[in-house]
Order: structure tokens, then sequence, then C-alpha cells
């Protein structure tokens, strides 16, 4: 049991090891925010201030010798079901196996299993004894299933958020901001394109002048996340940076299936359109044709404005985000943090992509793409050049 506990992951941790009891001891893994070790079981979790990585638990298991038990607790979003992660060192075959998003199931007597939430037959006792593979599932039919589960959130909640779990975000309503009544998206798809388009004030006027650095994001099928920055390109009207070229390149990742998120969408599309005529040549003119209509037949279900139909809080930040001025360096002695990693600061599409990490995904998928952002960014993660555009 941690002692005064300060963060929702140690309220989370203490939920869970109340199931369990007995002694334990704090320890500070590499790798993981915090752990309660006990004789044979180790229980930890992760929250937004300090996100815990589900690929990591199975490594941690075998190098201390313990099953693993870890949850994921995040105050804004309180009102998901809690998802917790099993490794077991042997499954009842002699295999060290992670069991992925399993909910704590509760009988009416105080019996506690971790089962699988669309119930393909995954159960696992956890009780005085740590964790081990259940000999039968512990619900009778569907409804038994549902009970139990509910059973299960109602202990963990109060415990993790208090009396008073936040309230969940605000639904979007008419007067919400939106670009289009269909533009909307559920879950994190799996390829991901993040475009803030570049304008530079003449006359009074603002031209399209550049594209600031796209980041591409993969979200595999098992919930890891492969990040790629690309380079800001200062559009010119002819060459391989042209308006054309890049009107082009937008089919191409259309066709290839990816979501586009485009702040300023409608005005971007405009300008790159009206530009890639203008300029191009006579030999250019069948390809721009054919990748305008490419958009045109899929703006409305791959490309989006930043501004897509999204719970308020969301659109708050992103209109904020979408004015930020573009920075090359950091400011003097400034903090670690989302604005500003390893002394680079954090590209505008990037900070974009975390708000949307955070309303598609749940608090252990968010925190696996957390994480996987900050080791890209210590590891792969190029110098910003100082652009002309603004």
């Amino acid at each position: 049991m941690i002692k005064n506990p300060v963060h929702l992951r140690d309220r989370a941790i203490n939920a869970l090891d109340s199931l369990v009891g007995g002694k334990s001891e704090i320890r500070m893994p590499v790798g993981l925010p915090i752990a309660l070790l006990k004789p044979g079981l180790a229980i930890t979790a992760g929250d937004e201030s300090y996100p815990l990585d589900p690929f990591v638990l199975r490594s941690f298991a075998i190098e201390y010798g313990v099953n693993v038990v870890a949850t994921w607790a995040e105050m804004f979003l309180s009102d998901r079901a809690f998802e917790i992660d099993a490794v077991l060192l042997d499954d009842g075959n002699g295999k060290v196996v992670h069991y992925p998003c399993l909910r704590l199931w509760a009988d009416e007597s105080g019996g506690t299993f971790l089962v699988d939430p669309d119930g393909k037959g995954i159960a696992i006792i956890i009780d005085v004894g740590g964790i081990r593979p259940a000999a039968r599932l512990p619900y009778r039919d569907k409804a038994d299933f549902a009970a139990g589960i509910a059973r299960g959130q109602a202990f963990l909640a109060p415990r993790v958020f208090g009396k008073h779990p936040h309230l969940p975000p605000l639904p979007s309503n008419e007067d919400s901001l939106r670009t289009s009544p269909i533009a909307t998206i559920d879950t994190h798809p799996p390829k991901l394109l993040i475009m803030f388009p570049m304008y530079t004030p003449v006359e009074y006027r603002r031209h399209l002048t550049a594209l600031d650095n796209a980041l591409v994001v993969h979200h595999h099928a098992d919930g890891r996340f492969q990040l790629d920055l690309r380079p800001m390109i200062k559009l010119t009207t002819r060459g391989q940076r042209s308006f054309g070229a890049a009107l082009r390149q937008l089919a191409a990742d259309l066709e290839a299936g990816y979501c586009v998120i485009i702040v300023e969408r409608d005005q971007y599309l405009a300008d790159l359109e009206r530009l890639a005529r203008a300029n191009a040549t006579s030999r250019d003119r069948d390809g721009i044709e054919r990748a305008m209509q490419i958009v045109l037949e899929r703006i409305n279900r791959q490309v989006f404005d930043n501004l897509f139909d999204s719970p308020r809080e969301y659109l708050a930040s992103r209109m904020l985000t979408a004015r930020h001025p573009r920075r090359a360096k950091a400011n003097k002695h400034e903090t670690p943090g989302l604005n500003c990693m390893f002394g680079i600061p954090t590209p505008r599409t990037e900070l974009l992509w975390h708000t949307l990490r955070h309303q598609w995904c749940s608090p252990r998928i968010g925190s696996a793409g957390r994480v996987a952002w900050y080791n890209w960014c210590r590891a792969n993660r190029p110098p910003l050049p100082t652009a002309d555009a603004e």
C-alpha cells in the first residue's frame, strides 16, 4: 500500500492492492512510473503526468520474476472503463503471456476476476493469493457478465477518482464549431497525416507560402505507435516543391489510406487548387486534375479540418494550438514538456496530435502513444529549420 497517495496512479495501485493485501515494497523500476512489489506479484499504474507503456510489462515481469497487474487512470477520462493488463509468468502451459485490456469482474460475494470485455473466455483470479488462471468462467451468462463488470467499475472508480469522478467531456451540439456535419472520427485511424499550411501577409492578404513539418502517425493493430516528421516545404511555382506537387502528394497519401487533418482545410484546399492550376504547365495539367478529383472524392471520408466535430474542450485546445507561432529554437531555461522536448520546440502538428490522441484513445492506448512520442523525440526528431513564412 502506498501511504499518502498523491497521484491518480498511486490511488489506482492502492485500489488493486486492496484486492490482494499483504506486505509490499515500493520500487521505481526503469521504464515504469512506480510499482508495488509483493511476493510473486507486482502492481503498477500510469496516469497523464507519468504515462505507463503497456509494452514494457512483459519484460518487467521476466526481469523481476513476478506476475504483473497494471492499469491506467486519467481524471479527464474518468468516464471510461478501467483497462487492466495482466502478465502471467506461467499460464498453466509454462509460457509467459500478456493479457491486455481486461476488466475487473466482481461477484456479489466479493470474489474478483480479470475477464476479457469481449467474452472470449479469459478469466484470471485476483485475490490474496495473487493472480492465476481460473479453472472456469465466473459468470453464467451475458447479464451476469455485464453486472459483474459494473460492480468492478463501481469498486475502482471511487477509490481512484474519489466520490465525485470528473464529468465526461460535453458532447458536441448544434452550437459547436465544425466544418462538416459528417466530419467525425471515433477512434485513432491506422494511418494519420497532420498538415499545417503557412501563410505570409502581403498587401493585407494572406498568401500560401509553405507547409510546416507534417506529422505522420501509424497506429498498428496491437496498439503500438510509429511516428515520422516530414520536413517543412517552402512552396514554389515550379519543381518538386511546387503547388502542383503538393496537391499530387496529398492525393497519393489519400490513395494510400491516410486520414488527413489539415488546419483551415477548406481555405488551404481552395488556395492549393487555384495556385496549382494557375502555375501548371501543359504537361502537369492532367496530373493536377486527377489529383484534385481524388481529393474531392475523399474529402468527406478522409480529409478533416482541425476543428472537426468534437467536444468543446478539444476544439478550444486546437484553436489555441493553431494560433501558436512557429518556433525554431527553445526559450532560455525552458522546462521540458509537451511544448519542448530535449531542447527542440514541439512542432505544431505534434501538439495537435496530442489533442487528437487524447480524444480518440483510451487511457491505456493514449499512454502508449505518449511514451512512443517521447521515445521518438529522444531518438529521431531532427532540429527544426528557421522558416521565412509565418
